[in-house]
């Protein structure tokens, strides 16, 4: 009887610690294509401020960042050359410029620009009338008349705004020209016990880690975290957001909601998404270990499988693909800390 009663204490010990830290199943990817990559210069006499990311629509580049040879906000380059072909729009207050480009959207296929401040000011920019040199390049302008909490990525389709990292609301949702709500969705993926029970530390680990990627399409939203890294990918339809897969492979282990313990793995940095994949730009060392890294490419499917990995020679702050998904074109930085543009096949 003594023996029965201490092998039920047992289990139950081990039922009771199994409830309270579940095992979410991180599990580092694995592919089974992994290939080293060397990434080619295209341009590396361009000086840029604030390179966070850039865009592709068609044989352009469009990076949002300031060069030191001019004022404007945008930067044009070649994808196939990467010389500077021109730069476009200022800061200001007139009915065709605004605050601040913090929130910018491209319809490749209509080679449209969307870009929106802080005050809810918005623009539309024609890029093929950029290309032409007109100057009236501008087409639309207004400002939505609603409140919107502060969010960190738009993807915007035919006068619907969908947004993305929402705070103190919503996380993600959908508002028309009228700015109405059609859509939201809130729901936060399990991270470990002791972070869930802290409401306000799990909200604000996806706020503080999250990047996001919207099939162009705009039906799924695929959303990969730094410090630890998991990948959740979402469906967007007509009647609602839904979840549909979610990958977990580092867990977070975090000393605040923006800054991981020395042993945590860093995670994400970047990410991408066309029609059949999303590339997620990660390191998977520690934190501590992070200063002799180097970064991966990771390719994954719209169910978050894995299916090849590249394994890069420099640091890659950020990247895009190709429309026809055979080229990476990146912002990096040599062993020596040089910054430049450049690209790497895909095969």
């Amino acid at each position: 009887m003594k023996r029965l009663l201490i092998f039920l204490a047992i289990v139950l010990c081990v039922a009771c610690s199994s409830k309270s830290e579940p095992d979410l199943g991180y599990r580092a990817p694995k592919f089974r294509n992994v290939q080293a990559t060397q990434l080619h210069h295209l341009n590396d006499g361009l000086m840029m401020r604030m390179t966070n990311h850039f865009m592709m629509c068609d044989s352009v580049v469009i990076f949002p960042a300031k060069n030191a040879d001019n004022n404007n906000v945008f930067q044009l380059l070649s994808a196939n050359a990467g010389r500077l072909i021109t730069s476009f729009a200022y800061l200001g207050r007139s009915a065709e410029e605004l605050s601040s480009y913090m929130l910018m959207s491209v319809d490749a296929k209509r080679g449209l620009l969307f870009a929106m401040d802080n005050s809810n000011r918005h623009i539309t920019i024609d890029l093929n009338r950029v290309l032409n040199n007109e100057k009236q390049y501008v087409v639309a302008s207004g400002r939505y008349k609603g409140d919107f909490p502060t969010s960190r990525v738009i993807h915007w389709r035919n006068g619907q705004l969908l947004q993305m990292g929402g705070y103190p609301t919503d996380r993600f949702f959908v508002t028309d020209e009228k700015c109405d709500t059609l859509l939201r969705y809130n729901v936060l993926p399990s991270l470990t016990a002791t972070i869930d029970q802290d409401e306000m530390l799990h909200k604000r680990y996806f706020v503080y880690n999250s990047h996001y990627a919207v099939r162009p399409d705009g039906r799924k939203i695929a959303n990969v975290t730094t410090n630890g890294m998991l990948l959740e990918i979402l469906d967007v339809k007509d009647k609602g957001i839904s979840h549909a897969e979610i990958r977990y492979f580092y867990e977070p282990k975090l000393e605040n909601s923006n800054m991981g313990k020395p042993d945590c793995v860093f995670g994400a940095s970047h990410i991408c998404a066309t029609d059949d994949y999303i590339y997620v730009l990660y390191y998977d060392t520690t934190i501590e270990e992070l200063s002799n890294a180097k970064p991966k490419i990771g390719v994954f499917d719209w169910r978050g499988n894995e299916k090849r990995c590249y394994e890069l020679n420099d640091m890659v702050a950020t990247f895009a693909i190709s429309d026809d998904e055979k080229r990476a074109y990146c912002w990096a930085y040599d062993s020596e800390g040089e910054e430049y543009f450049g690209y790497f096949d895909l095969k």
